[in-house]
């Protein structure tokens, strides 16, 4: 049995009220959830890995369209990690194509103090500060 998980992570400086604020604005027709991992990271997700990994890509483009930096951050036991930067709406850099490409996730973020360990506890076991539900 395969192991996944994905979400979307972005910093943001004015506070969870305003990730708040951005997760209900965006346009998914996904069941997704808003998480603080401290006062200025976010990350939002799909419980249970619900939605496909292009809806990640939509929402990535959206929230860095506003943060300036979304990072998309997807793991299958059976590929390996994936991950995607996303910065002003565009996709910047990304090793979906070539798993040999060395992309830190967190480097763009300012997060070098978050683990694997961390998301994955979030991400695909739901432990973390919930904000929002959608």
């Amino acid at each position: 049995m395969s192991e996944v998980y994905h979400g979307v992570l972005f910093r943001i400086s004015d506070g969870a009220d305003y990730a708040c604020e951005l997760f209900i604005d965006l346009d998914s027709n996904f069941p997704l959830r808003l998480v603080a991992f401290d006062a200025t990271l976010m990350g939002v997700y799909a419980p249970k890995g619900e939605a496909p990994f292009e809806e990640f890509q939509r929402v990535a483009a959206q929230l860095s369209a506003v943060t300036g930096i979304a990072v998309i951050y997807f793991y299958d036991s059976r590929v390996d990690f994936i991950f995607e930067i996303f910065e002003n709406g565009q996709l910047v850099q990304s090793n979906n194509e070539d798993l040999e490409l060395i992309i830190d996730p967190f480097g763009p973020l300012e997060a070098s103090e978050l683990t694997d360990a961390d998301i994955e506890s979030v991400f695909m076991h739901e432990n973390g500060n919930i904000l929002l539900k959608a």
